[in-house]
């Protein structure tokens, strides 16, 4: 038996089969045996009767049957004589009318009832792209928008900045934005009213003055910024956020919380998950660097600094306001001297390691690679990524310290003419807690 038969067979017992294919498969059950076997066991495994065919077929199928032991002459004309007649059904008159009435009235109700589209007014253009790294796009309504230097930003445009690339925007009224790598942030301007969402990322801001009563908002997961005209770094992550002012004054407030304080230049703020908003004054450093470039001299900078008795040292390299993208630095030859002596800070525990990204290297470079400056290589140093923070307890006898702040050739290694890296180099003697907290929200921004 083929796979056909098989297939008919389970046809006929689900009542499938068409007056035509019952008449061939009941002329192949009388020529072959075999196939009648297998539909009894089929039937009696199913637990059915070999007229169980369907009811309408049943008179049909036994005068098939009858004829097919007898002579087989007419049987079509029998066959057709027992087939139903078609039913024709006619409708009155008043009944095609009123459908064809119900066809005429339906479009006209249709555009009757239904309201007018009001034309969806036309995007608020608040800005322009200023300066664009790479891999930057905007996402305006469904639509991603790979941005460049000159593109139109609008009210509702959401813009994400990928992974070491940098953004910067300028609105109407020359106030400016430039957002870090992985920053991601909406814009809106609701009757005049600038509003940021940072939803994380780093934020550095240049607000002009700005319309009274129209304050300039930027929100975070955990705070608000009620902005009026200044220059401030906002920071954001799903821990915290952190306030920097660095020229006049912002209303910092609490999400959820009638928290608020205001934050004034060369101070700082912090507000994180729980109900904790701080204010705090920014820690000066003994020294701070001139920017270092790709394209400073040698790449690097002598520094010599005095402790005046302090037990404890904190060198911060933090990014030259350019975004910290291949900020890859170090500290060449780091040590203290004194009457003691001098003593190499590679042989000190470090007792705090924090860098922006990968990890802090003693006598090595950014991610193992060699201590390596203008292609030297150099075998005592402590690189990092910036921003960072590395710290040790002095031993006494030790008032100075010396070293060499130096970008690393492994800056530059994709050779990206959109992007120079720059860093400058710090020295404190008591904690830099803004650069630590930032370095928290910088490490934890998804």
């Amino acid at each position: 038996m083929n796979n056909q038969q098989k297939l008919t067979i389970e046809k006929y017992m689900d009542g499938e089969l068409s007056e035509q294919e019952l008449i061939s498969f009941l002329e192949e059950l009388r020529e072959d045996p075999e196939l009648v076997q297998e539909l009894n066991l089929a039937m009696e495994i199913k637990g059915l009767i070999f007229t169980s065919q369907r009811p309408k077929f049943h008179a049909l199928e036994e005068e098939i049957m009858n004829h097919l032991e007898i002579d087989t002459s007419g049987m079509e004309d029998q066959i057709m004589e027992k087939l139903p007649e078609p039913k024709v059904h006619k409708f009155p008159v008043w009944f095609k009318r009123a459908v064809a009435a119900q066809i005429i009235l339906i479009p006209i109700l249709f555009f009757i009832l239904t309201p007018a589209k009001v034309a969806e007014a036309p995007p608020v253009l608040i800005g322009h792209v200023d300066k664009v790294g790479f891999d930057s796009f905007v996402l305006r309504g469904k639509e991603k928008v790979n941005i460049r230097k000159g593109d139109p930003l609008y009210s509702k445009d959401q813009i994400y900045v990928q992974n070491e690339s940098s953004l910067g925007m300028k609105y109407l009224d020359g106030s400016t934005l430039k957002l870090s790598s992985q920053s991601f942030v909406r814009l809106s301007d609701i009757k005049g009213q600038k509003r940021v969402e940072l939803f994380s990322g780093v934020l550095d801001a240049d607000i002009a003055k700005q319309p009274l009563g129209k304050d300039m908002i930027i929100t975070t997961e955990h705070s608000e910024c009620e902005v009026i005209g200044t220059q401030f770094t906002l920071s954001s992550s799903n821990v915290s956020s952190l306030l920097d002012v660095t020229e006049g004054a912002v209303r910092y407030n609490k999400i959820k919380s009638e928290k608020s304080v205001m934050v004034e230049a060369d101070h700082y703020a912090s507000a994180s998950q729980d109900e904790s908003l701080e204010l705090n004054r920014n820690t000066k450093p003994l020294y701070k660097s001139p920017l270092v470039t790709y394209f400073t001299p040698d790449k690097k900078t002598d520094i010599e600094v005095e402790l005046h008795g302090a037990r404890s040292l904190y060198l911060v390299v933090s990014n030259g306001g350019n975004g910290q993208n291949h900020d890859h630095s170090a500290w060449i030859d780091p040590k203290i001297i004194g009457p003691a002596g001098e003593l190499s800070l590679t042989e000190l525990p470090m007792k705090i390691t924090k860098a922006g990204y990968a990890e802090v290297e003693v006598n090595g470079g950014i991610y193992g690679g060699p201590l390596r400056v203008n292609g030297i290589d150099y075998p005592i140093g402590i690189a990092a990524h910036a921003t960072s923070v590395i710290a040790w307890d002095i031993p006494p006898g030790y008032n100075t310290f010396t070293a060499e702040g130096v970008i690393l050739d492994s800056a530059n290694q994709r050779n990206n003419p959109k992007h120079h890296e720059s860093v400058q180099f710090e020295v404190y003697t008591a904690i830099p807690e803004k650069k630590l907290k930032g370095l928290l929200i910088r490490k934890r921004r998804f």
